[in-house]
């Protein structure tokens, strides 16, 4: 049987973060489990305490690795795909909305195929957030300033004359 690495560790630090000097840190999992009422069938509750678990480990290595570069050990960056760009205070952001931001956190994950939109929304979001992060932590400069041009987003065909 085959299963996610995240299950063990989702933001794929333990192999790196006592080798690497520099981390960097792309996070396009949930954040937050979706709590909701509990339901009082077994299954439910044992699906919701897993996820929680997990969670909580999720949150344990962050505040190892966000510990790691106060102190100095490390030079980390760490985005997340649910964080709105101004949350990154990093000056001339790329222009992705908090709307774009949450449609992104909220697509599914199935494992099915994405839309053209769909795909150019997550490379967007992605970039945007790796891009304000790393100038946040002052691991790069703007120069030259990041564009969505450079991405390889999906074009619509051209139509044959």
């Amino acid at each position: 049987m085959l299963t996610d690495g995240g299950v063990y560790d989702n933001l794929g630090l333990e192999r790196v973060w006592r080798r690497c000097r520099t981390v960097l840190v792309s996070n396009a999992g949930k954040n937050k489990p979706e709590l909701g009422s509990p339901t009082g069938r077994w299954a439910g509750q044992v699906f919701r305490t897993l996820a929680l678990v997990q969670q909580q480990a999720e949150n344990s290595r962050k505040r190892i690795l966000f510990g790691m570069h106060n102190s100095g050990q490390r030079r980390t960056a760490y985005w997340s795909i649910d964080t709105p760009l101004a949350d990154y205070a990093a000056e001339n952001a790329l222009p992705l909305s908090n709307e774009n931001t949450v449609s992104a956190a909220t697509m599914r994950t199935r494992l099915n195929a994405f839309s053209s939109e769909e795909i150019d929304l997550l490379f967007k979001t992605g970039y945007a957030g790796c891009d304000a992060s790393l100038r946040a932590r002052q691991l790069v400069t703007n120069e030259p300033p990041a564009a969505f041009s450079r991405l390889p987003l999906r074009r619509p065909p051209r139509q044959l004359k």
